[in-house]
């Protein structure tokens, strides 16, 4: 992609992004070394991750016996216009009753989840999965269109090569 340069992004812009993001790809591996990917809820808070989650589910189970994650938050699609926040670190749990209510409950805020539905989740919950980062990648693709207009309206994909690449 010669002309267009991916751009990272400060740590403060980081944090703004991972805080506001809704959706979190979390990868673990099993005990046989396969790579298991899961979309997962989650908190960003004080430079760590927070998903609640059940000992039962595979997540969990990958990461009693391996106590290293990867994740991937990300918006946008297509080429261009696209940030995302990559990185991976250690993990802990947390069991303590309390302390698992108190951050599932930060989780369900998130995302707007109350009543039955908060209900359900906190009977499945019963733990609290911490990554604690140690590697970040952070980048943002921009639109090199952005803010230019043609004056047909339109573009051939010859006059667009040319204005993307030079």
């Amino acid at each position: 992609m010669a002309g267009i340069a991916a751009g990272t992004i400060s740590p403060s812009k980081r944090d703004a992004f991972l805080q506001s993001q809704k959706l979190l790809r979390l990868a673990t591996v099993g005990s046989d070394g396969t790579p298991h990917v899961v979309p997962v809820w989650y908190v960003y808070k004080n430079g760590k991750i927070y998903i609640g989650t059940n000992t039962q589910t595979q997540k969990a189970h990958n990461l009693e016996g391996r106590p290293r994650a990867g994740f991937s938050v990300d918006e946008g699609s297509g080429m261009y216009n696209v940030t995302a926040v990559t990185g991976s670190g250690s993990v802990t749990f947390i069991m303590d009753k309390m302390e698992v209510e108190r951050i599932e409950r930060l989780i369900m805020d998130k995302y707007h989840l109350s009543g039955d539905d908060a209900d359900k989740v906190l009977t499945i919950t019963d733990c609290i999965i911490v990554i604690t980062p140690d590697r970040f990648s952070a980048w943002h693709v921009p639109d090199p269109l952005a803010g230019q207009s043609h004056p047909k309206g339109i573009m051939s994909k010859k006059e667009a090569a040319k204005l993307i690449y030079g």
